[in-house]
């Protein structure tokens, strides 16, 4: 028995889709791919997999793919907490509330807690409506982050730039 990675329930051996919302079985899916001789030798798990094929192996938030490079899958993702443990103790292992992010993404939320207004009841499962709608809310938060980000970096590049080139003429002229 595993747990709906999209709505938390629970779903008995074998079956190909969740009753309580209707969406595939990541976990089957999953369990078939960790038969393969390659994902076997590295460190892919079941629980990874499912979370990584419902989240359609790109960052939930800006939708950067995941499987792009070896350098971005190995190195550059992140399992965000979509509520931030630090607030939902009882939700560090559930499926529905880890979600696949690129470092960056990841680093914009942190610990931001996208349940308020409450939607979700400590104790009990979201259902994909709940669910979606704590993604939606933090996706727009990272945006938003994101864009402020942006901003301020376009600046800091320049002023690098610059300096840069600046420091590229005054060593040639010493060089004369």
């Amino acid at each position: 028995m595993s747990d709906c990675v999209c709505c938390g329930h629970e779903l008995p051996s074998g079956c190909i889709s969740c009753a309580g919302c209707g969406s595939p079985n990541y976990f089957l899916i999953a369990q078939g791919l960790m038969q393969d001789e390659s994902i076997k030798q590295t460190y892919w798990d079941t629980a990874r997999l499912a979370g990584w094929m419902r989240d359609g192996l790109a960052c939930v938030y800006c939708g950067k793919d995941m499987l792009d490079s070896y350098d971005v899958t190995y190195h550059g993702y992140a399992t965000d907490h979509l509520l931030p443990v630090n607030q939902y103790k009882e939700l560090d292992s559930q499926g529905w509330n880890r979600v696949l992010t690129c470092r960056a993404c990841n680093s914009f939320k942190q610990d931001w807690n996208p349940n308020d207004p409450p939607l979700y009841t400590p104790g009990g499962q979201p259902g994909v409506a709940v669910r979606s709608e704590l993604l939606n809310r933090a996706k727009e938060f990272v945006r938003q982050k994101r864009q402020a980000r942006e901003a301020l970096f376009q600046r800091e590049q320049q002023a690098i730039q610059r300096a840069f080139k600046s420091l590229k003429a005054g060593l040639a002229a010493a060089a004369k």
